[in-house]
């Protein structure tokens, strides 16, 4: 027996056994007509549930929602007040709360959907309409390939769901999965609307450089989804989609569509869908990259076997040039030989003529001598000229060739690579600076013979950079 002093304390005591269960914790559904329905002085929703048993015997249970949910509420049932809710059989979602001020419980509320006919199809036909007027359907397909590869996510979901858990898990497939953000957000009830547009401007106040949002939930009934179907977040959805980052849509099974996937950039069939093409989206980035980089390196062995032919073409050039000059040269000796020659005859037949005559001789002589010193001179200024040939030749050649080298590499990142250094690689992009290091990932250094795998301890900036 357990004895209290005072009623106050019998119920904190009820309150406290209360919450040692599971009963404030679990989702209860269930059916009733809303015989009452009425706004408190603080503005929230009080609803009175009730339901006559086989004998005649009603029973009754109050159902609560807060002020800030009951607009939300009327629009997706497509009433026009609260009053609309009485004398109607309804499929109520909540949680049990119990209050201590009365000793009862009562139901916090988290979706409400009418049993029988309703105008829901009809009003979501109707937001179909406004959005088209405003120009805010999608009126195209789009692909993600089009997209910047997908390196930062932000994810709208609840954390406890089954498909968030999908879509992480077939993420991580990835050799090197993208930054994932989760921004929670409730993704059943009347509480959709308001919480996933909080989520979206949070998003956006973060001034994260997100790639893509992802808005996904698991499947589930109508009653599940049909909250989803709200004007106002279809509009928030569009505006970002449309202005900052681009929206995928994953909410249900194959057969669900809701509002928010005639305005996102993306509609997918479920969570683990949208997980999927990122992933394949991710992948296709990186097999081009790959393949750039081979045909980079195709082309520079392209242009150095090119440069070889020119080359060689060249020195084959400066070869005809060389022997057309010492063709030149050799006439001009045989002109010199030839005038010896004649010198020669000239002794031989005036023997006498050069005795009596020695001023004559004296003449000859000089005149051979001074012959000589020009045949000397030139063999020097031949030797010289050669020389010179193959030195101006020489200097223009290399200087063309490194000119030519530079050229095409200047703006290459692999421009260390091709002067026997390294090129650095991280998040499958090339690093041509410090600025551009993520400090908390591994760094590749890409060699010719080989690959290196790399943790960053410190990275300094040089203070020219800085400024």
């Amino acid at each position: 027996m357990k004895k209290f002093k005072s009623l106050l304390e019998l119920i904190n005591w009820i309150s406290l056994e209360l919450e040692k269960t599971n009963l404030f914790d679990d989702t209860v559904v269930f059916e009733g007509d809303i015989s009452r329905a009425k706004i408190s002085s603080a503005g929230d929703l009080f609803i009175e549930v009730s339901q006559r048993n086989e004998k005649g015997k009603t029973f009754k249970i109050n159902v609560f929602l807060s002020r800030y949910y009951i607009k939300t509420l009327i629009d997706n049932l497509g009433l026009k007040n609260i009053k609309e809710l009485e004398n109607k059989s309804w499929n109520f979602l909540g949680k049990i709360s119990f209050w201590p001020t009365t000793s009862t419980f009562a139901i916090r509320l988290q979706s409400l959907f009418p049993l029988g006919d309703s105008k829901l199809e009809k009003r979501r036909k109707e937001i179909i309409k406004r959005l088209k007027i405003k120009g805010l359907l999608r009126e195209r397909e789009n692909k993600l390939e089009s997209l910047q590869p997908i390196r930062k996510i932000a994810v709208i979901s609840s954390e406890t769901a089954a498909g968030y858990g999908d879509f992480i898990k077939n993420i991580n497939k990835l050799k090197n999965p993208p930054l994932i953000h989760l921004y929670p957000s409730s993704m059943q009830g009347v509480e959709v609307p308001i919480n996933v547009s909080k989520a979206l401007k949070r998003i956006i106040e973060s001034k994260i450089n997100y790639d893509v949002i992802a808005l996904i939930r698991g499947g589930g009934s109508q009653s599940d989804l049909m909250y989803f179907d709200d004007y106002n977040l279809a509009e928030n959805i569009a505006w970002v989609s449309n202005n900052k980052i681009p929206v995928l849509t994953g909410i249900g099974h194959e057969q669900d569509i809701t509002i928010p996937d005639y305005v996102s950039y993306m509609r997918f069939s479920t969570p683990t869908e949208v997980a999927r093409s990122i992933v394949n989206q991710i992948e296709v980035f990186n097999n081009q990259i790959n393949d750039n980089f081979q045909n980079i390196i195709y082309s520079i062995n392209n242009i150095f076997l090119h440069a070889e032919f020119y080359t060689k073409n060249i020195l084959n050039n400066l070869s005809v040039l060389i022997d057309q000059f010492f063709e030149e040269e050799k006439n001009k000796m045989n002109v010199y030989h030839n005038s010896l020659t004649f010198f020669e005859r000239i002794l031989e037949n005036s023997e006498s003529f050069i005795s009596k005559e020695l001023n004559s001789f004296d003449f000859i002589s000089k005149y051979i001598n001074n012959e000589i010193n020009i045949i000397k001179n030139d063999n020097y200024n031949i030797e010289k000229t050669i020389r010179n040939l193959f030195e101006v030749y020489e200097s223009n050649l290399l200087k063309k060739l490194n000119d030519y080298y530079l050229e095409i590499t200047k703006n290459s990142p692999f421009s260390s690579f091709l002067s026997g250094g390294a090129v650095l690689v991280q998040n499958s992009e090339v690093i041509d600076s410090v600025y551009k290091l993520d400090k908390k990932k591994n760094l590749e250094i890409k060699l010719r013979d080989g690959e290196v795998e790399s943790i960053i301890k410190e990275v300094k900036y040089y203070k020219e950079e800085m400024k």
